[in-house]
């Protein structure tokens, strides 16, 4: 084997030395989530909120905000029907958006975000389930407190009762410990009376590195590094 040969065999080992430590490095995972069973409402704002963290620290309350300060955000509902949602009443289609932010405040060194998972239900201006297709349109924004707005993506919505929009961002976003960063879910949009959107679900999806395969990724490109070091030696 001469030189080149033997140069490109050395890469190759190499390369396949990282590929085996990065599966180990880290896992798609549920980052935050809730399906709002137990919530409060008290006003705009809904407390009591029962959050799956993993990641990050429980955001707590969310309150819904007239997006163009009309006046027409009559708080959120609290009939039969809308326990265990998020549902502001305010209608978009004739009314105007309605938004909420919640806080994202790491409890590990960074998180890759991926993903919104959405899960939402219409409701008539009496706060029942709405009997007919309605639309709406939704907007999700990461603002880092340091970095600024990191992406924001809008989905148009199709008519529907209930259902699901999954808000895919660009590239995974990573975010770190050093800052905090607020997600706003913005509602608008809509074809008419009894167009008030609500959610039942919200999870966000991504990456978490665990501590040990974070140290395990340095080992390896380390190593790497050793190799590439003694090969040109």
């Amino acid at each position: 084997m001469n030189r080149n040969q033997t140069r490109i065999a050395l890469s190759l080992a190499a390369a396949a030395a990282l590929a085996l430590c990065l599966p180990a490095a880290s896992h798609a995972a549920i980052i935050l989530s809730t399906d709002f069973t137990g919530r409060t409402v008290s006003g705009d704002t809904a407390s009591d909120i029962t959050w799956a963290a993993n990641g990050v620290s429980d955001p707590g309350d969310l309150t819904a905000v007239d997006v163009n300060a009309t006046g027409k955000l009559a708080g959120l509902f609290d009939t039969a029907n809308a326990q265990g949602h998020f549902a502001p009443d305010m209608n978009t289609g004739n009314e105007g958006p309605w938004s909420t932010s919640l806080t994202l405040d790491l409890t590990v060194p960074e998180i890759f975000l991926e993903d919104v998972v959405l899960d939402y239900q219409h409701f008539n201006n009496n706060g029942g389930f709405q009997s007919v297709g309605r639309l709406v349109d939704w907007t999700v924004t990461v603002t880092g407190s340091v970095s600024g707005q990191l992406d924001s993506v809008q989905v148009i919505g199709t008519s529907s009762k209930s259902g699901a929009e999954t808000i895919v961002f660009g590239t995974p976003l990573m975010l770190t410990s050093g800052e905090s960063y607020d997600l706003t879910i913005l509602a608008e949009g809509g074809n008419g009376d009894g167009n008030n959107t609500g959610l039942d679900g919200l999870t966000l999806n991504g990456v978490v590195p665990e501590p040990a395969s974070l140290a395990l990724m340095g080992l390896c490109g380390l190593t790497l590094l050793r190799r590439r070091h003694r090969r040109r030696a």
